[in-house]
């Protein structure tokens, strides 16, 4: 810049020269920053699910956009400098007179600004590696915790009227393989959220507890527990054998006992719940379980039998051998879907979808 000015240039000469020089540079940035985005963006969509994307040059907005950036920075970057170095007088620099060169930032103001930059850095690595290690915990513990139910080899899959329109004797067909110990059906199963919530009322020595708190409805198949291998802690199980299990019996979980007050769990037993103007009897309190993923916390709930509104099979399999159970519980469901693929999931699948975002951050 001396030399410049030495040679003839005026400050606004230079000015220019030095904001040209600043929007190459910018412009090279940005070009390298489209780059590498567009290069990004198949490895972006891996880590957000539903994520497609900002295609740059799509219309005029974006095109405006990315010229305001570049004029914005191309002045914050270059503007500054160029006015401030372009003040040096050219004999005062060629005789190195660092006091003139240095009269608006002193060697302490820049120490201290060095230091603040280098600590703003490590904090910043320290913060992402602290991160990256409460993350990976909270995969290792949702990953190890008992979830209150037994995820292996239980295979999910969705089916519709023509499934339980023959409810029956598809259950009995599937176990008449040996290789299959215990089949359900539910209105959604465990790794899904619990939404329903038409509300209740019981009566707990004398107080009528009217929707006091949140106790979603859990409606299943009689064998719903058994084929989760979730524990009845007090009461006991559906049964089907008695008849009347299917119209006026519910279960509880500790959550609900808890919350209604109870000292322990077979102080549940006996009560009557008004579910949607129909009462049922208590007959037996469950373990807590995560219906929902660890994300939230467990709620109070009611199970009872339905044969309306199921949707969801569940089928718990003999270890060893899945290939040919799969083939088999296949072919039992092409009975009723010979134009319909059988598509299906295990449970620990389901249960290992639930921590994806978690597992992308990792990566």
């Amino acid at each position: 810049v001396a030399l410049r000015k030495a040679l003839g240039s005026g400050q606004g000469k230079i000015i220019l020269e030095m904001i040209i020089d600043s929007l190459v540079y910018t412009s090279i940035a940005l070009f390298m920053a489209i780059v590498l985005y567009e290069t990004a963006i198949p490895y972006f969509r891996n880590f957000w699910d539903g994520w497609t994307g900002q295609n740059f040059f799509s219309d005029l907005t974006n095109l405006l956009f990315i010229a305001g950036i570049l004029v914005f920075i191309n002045l914050v970057a270059g503007l500054y400098p160029a006015v401030y170095i372009s003040r040096f007088q050219p004999i005062q620099v060629l005789k190195n007179n660092l006091a003139i060169i240095t009269q608006y930032s002193s060697k302490t103001e820049r120490g201290i600004v060095r230091k603040a930059l280098v600590v703003i850095q490590f904090s910043i690595s320290l913060a992402v590696f602290i991160g990256i290690g409460i993350i990976s915990k909270q995969i290792r513990y949702m990953q190890n915790s008992d979830l209150g139910y037994k995820k292996e080899n239980v295979v999910v899959f969705s089916a519709d009227d023509a499934i339980f329109s023959r409810w029956n004797d598809f259950k009995q067909q599937l176990l008449s393989n040996t290789a299959i110990k215990q089949v359900t059906a539910s209105k959604r199963a465990p790794t899904d959220r619990l939404l329903d919530d038409p509300g209740f009322e019981i009566n707990v020595h004398g107080n009528l507890v009217k929707h006091e708190f949140t106790m979603p409805h859990n409606r299943v198949e009689c064998d719903f527990f058994r084929t989760y291998g979730i524990g009845i802690i007090a009461g006991r199980d559906f049964d089907k054998n008695i008849q009347t299990d299917e119209t006026e019996a519910a279960i509880l979980n500790e959550t609900a006992v808890r919350l209604l007050n109870l000292e322990n769990a077979n102080e549940a037993i006996g009560l009557r719940i008004n579910i949607d103007g129909t009462y049922k009897t208590i007959i037996g309190v469950c373990r807590d379980f995560h219906y929902e993923s660890l994300h939230h916390k467990i709620s109070a709930m009611v199970t009872y039998i339905t044969k309306f509104e199921l949707n969801t099979v569940a089928i718990r399999l003999a270890p060893g051998k899945i290939t040919e159970q799969i083939k088999f519980i296949g072919s039992v469901w092409d009975e009723s879907h010979n134009d319909v693929p059988f598509e299906y999931m295990f449970l620990e699948q389901r249960v290992e979808r639930q921590y994806q975002h978690e597992q992308r951050m990792l990566k």
